[in-house]
């Protein structure tokens, strides 16, 4: 541990060095929140509530974890596989397999943490299921699915207030990946029926309008929202080994690059005025009111990034122990310093420098 907490404050210093926006806030110490002897992954956060995908049991299951109280639960361990939850509030929504093949997709099913309610959003009759990925936003759950009668694949939307459907979106081919949702806003990956290029698109379900976030050339991959906001990995400088990161305030219709460095960016995520996104390995941060760039630890390969308020979640792999695990942090804005904290203590303190 004490190892980590001084390579934590040597790469907050270097990054510090090679950075035109340091500082800005200060982070606590990484902790963890699903490690063990088998792979913990697709981690999603709401509020105090973190749930991910476990495959202790020989099935996928969903377990969840309660960040104020420190106690972990499960959410479902039904037969088949249930895999790739996301939370809003105290409900969570998850890809359910138990009626299908789980080498395709499967159904939606929730539960309401509240009542302990386990509940159907969508189930095909179908022997083949192919619904993917749900994410959930408030009362609005969306997910991805190839629906032959719509002519291929497409996003879908339920309103659990209402009880109704909506259709978002239908292209065929292969789209509708990575889709997220924030607020009212969903967006998504769609393969633009060329092997050179991706786009970002989305729907306003407040508005009832599509969105063309980013048609740029070459690829924009991984978007992500609250709603207000959109953050995507971006390659249209046309090599891959040199990702950026770029961001769309939903409110003006202003693009703005988040990140244009030589490093290997990827995994944006986007809450509020947190932008998280991993680089070589590290956690980066960054402060859209102020445009500070800061580091908000070291060596943690983060994958899968979720943040909701200021905790940020991600899944890392343990080289050592050969599985996926669960880690969170917690970033906390901090004005005129960046200060690590580890276990308690102040680790390194470096003063902000302006551009």
């Amino acid at each position: 541990m004490r190892r980590f907490a001084v390579a934590l404050v040597v790469a907050a210093l270097a990054w510090g060095g090679v950075s035109s926006r340091a500082g800005a806030s200060a982070a606590s110490g990484v902790f963890p929140i699903a490690a063990g002897a088998h792979d913990q992954s697709n981690a999603a956060i709401s509020g105090n509530i973190v749930v991910w995908m476990d495959n202790s049991g020989g099935d996928l299951n969903v377990y969840g974890y309660d960040l104020t109280t420190g106690g972990a639960f499960p959410v479902s361990t039904a037969a088949g596989a249930q895999a790739f939850p996301s939370v809003s509030g105290e409900v969570v929504v998850w890809e359910d397999r138990r009626h299908g093949d789980p080498q395709y997709g499967g159904d939606v099913y929730g539960r309401d943490l509240s009542t302990n309610q386990e509940f159907v959003v969508y189930e095909d009759a179908g022997p083949i299921l192919t619904a993917y990925r749900p994410a959930i936003s408030g009362e609005w759950v969306v997910w991805s699915e190839y629906r032959a009668e719509a002519g291929g694949y497409g996003v879908y939307a339920f309103n659990l207030a209402s009880q109704q459907e909506k259709t978002l979106h239908v292209g065929g081919g292969e789209s509708a990946i990575g889709l997220q949702i924030g607020g009212d806003v969903a967006v998504w990956q769609e393969y633009a029926g060329d092997s050179q290029k991706n786009d970002v698109f989305g729907y306003d379900l407040a508005a009832d309008a599509p969105l063309v976030v980013c048609d740029e050339p070459e690829y924009q991959y991984d978007p992500n929202t609250d709603g207000k906001t959109v953050v995507w990995q971006d390659r249209r400088k046309g090599l891959a080994s040199d990702m950026d990161i770029y961001g769309l305030d939903l409110v003006t219709g202003v693009e703005f690059i988040i990140d244009a460095t030589t490093a290997d960016t990827r995994d944006p995520a986007v809450a509020g005025d947190l932008v998280a996104w991993s680089a070589d390995g590290d956690l980066i941060g960054y402060r859209l009111s102020t445009d500070q760039q800061f580091l908000i630890a070291a060596d943690v390969s983060p994958q899968d990034i979720q943040i909701s308020g200021n905790v940020i979640v991600w899944t890392s792999y343990d080289a050592a122990g050969g599985e996926f695990d669960v880690y969170g942090v917690r970033v906390v804005p901090e004005p005129s310093a960046l200060v690590l904290l580890l276990a308690g203590a102040a680790l390194c303190t470096a003063r902000r420098t302006s551009r």
